[in-house]
């Protein structure tokens, strides 16, 4: 179930959410919604220690991948900061 919201964003923010976008191809409201799951405690972290449960790792390419992208994030709140 999706429900419709708006929601304002200081202009450092939505730059920012606007350079994750683009970095990975998904939708801003994409972007929005795993930022939230993240900061309420789900989100890629949540993914990766379900997954190793599981016993199933990334692959290579795929933990590079999530290095690089988390990497290019980071240096886009520092710079914004």
């Amino acid at each position: 179930m999706t429900v419709s919201m708006q929601v304002s964003l200081d202009d450092d923010l939505a730059a920012l959410v606007a350079a994750r976008a683009e970095f990975t191809g998904l939708r801003q409201d994409q972007v929005v919604a795993s930022a939230i799951r993240r900061g309420l405690g789900g989100g890629r972290l949540t993914q990766i220690l379900n997954q190793a449960r599981k016993d199933t790792s990334l692959s290579d390419e795929e933990a590079m991948n999530l290095a690089i992208a988390e990497q290019k994030v980071v240096r886009v709140e520092r710079e914004a900061s």
